[in-house]
């Protein structure tokens, strides 16, 4: 897939590939820090409170505890990266997958699927920091020249997601009008917000 004319200056949009998944963890992970950070400070307010109540002087007792809690993050950690690799992997080895880089570094990308008769966009995903540069529009029109109409997406209940959806000619339909392999997915979600677009 070419570079889309839109796109701002020094950004390019192409297939993804194994190569970009590192790339794609780090855009993840910046965005899970911004939006934990309230998180990781309640969580160091209360591990700070534990070394206190454990005892300033009771050195080998918070040696241990550190210790351990290092290794169980680092064990999960790892796990949790081999496990996000391998998904990331079979996704890209399907080339579902849509990346917008600037200078190297991965920006937002799409993910979307093409069954028999429709296909399904699974999530697009742009980083904060870039956001508000058309970069969304460009992977939504470069994605539409390659899937099979109609074009299904489950947006959140975003009223911004709402408005850009519709602005690209998605309409809202009911739950009962998915197709069945995306119904079986959705069948334990009780509110969802189902959209198509027919054809452009």
């Amino acid at each position: 897939m070419s570079t889309n004319n839109k796109l701002p200056l020094g950004y390019t949009i192409r297939v993804a590939r194994s190569s970009d998944i590192f790339k794609i963890n780090i855009l993840m992970t910046e965005e899970a820090l911004k939006g934990g950070i309230k998180i990781l400070i309640i969580i160091s307010f209360f591990l700070c409170t534990f070394m206190f109540c454990v005892g300033v002087w009771d050195i080998p007792s918070i040696i241990i505890f550190l210790t351990s809690t290092l290794l169980i993050f680092s064990a999960t950690s790892f796990i949790l990266y081999i496990i996000n690799y391998l998904i990331w992997n079979q996704i890209l080895n399907k080339r579902e997958c849509l990346i917008i880089c600037f200078k190297n570094q991965a920006c937002g990308f799409i993910i979307a699927s093409i069954y028999h008769d429709f296909s399904y966009i699974r999530l697009l995903f742009i980083g904060s920091s870039y956001r508000r540069k058309g970069l969304a529009r460009c992977l939504m029109q470069n994605a539409f020249n390659h899937l099979r109409y109609p074009i299904y997406l489950i947006s959140m209940p975003k009223k911004y997601l709402f408005e850009f959806y519709t602005s690209l000619g998605f309409i809202f339909i009911k739950k009962n009008q998915l197709p069945k392999e995306l119904k079986k997915h959705t069948s334990n979600i009780v509110r969802i917000f189902p959209m198509v677009v027919e054809e452009r």
